[in-house]
């Protein structure tokens, strides 16, 4: 069973997981609302080897800024994720 239908059959109080899932959730029952801010945060990273070069372009492009956040914002369209946000490049 999926933790929203556990949340909705036993008339839970509290629903907890990641914001682009709980925006969809909270679409499907009326009344509902999220807290407004985060109390966890999952930080994802690339890397490679040491002494050698990317073979890809996209970690290359991830890693130049700009262009890394366009690849971002076209996957979350792409996929529809909502309810996301994107860090801006490292100084």
């Amino acid at each position: 069973m999926l933790s929203y239908e556990l949340f909705v059959n036993d008339k839970l109080e509290v629903l907890a997981g990641l914001k682009p899932r709980l925006v969809t959730d909270a679409e499907k029952l009326p009344g509902s609302r999220r807290a407004g801010r985060a109390f966890s945060a999952v930080q994802q990273s690339i890397g490679h080897s040491a002494g050698t070069q990317c073979r890809s372009e996209v970690p290359a492009r991830i890693r130049r800024g700009r262009k890394g956040l366009g690849i971002r914002r076209q996957g979350d369209r792409k996929h529809a994720v909502r309810g996301v946000s994107v860090a801006p490049p490292a100084p």
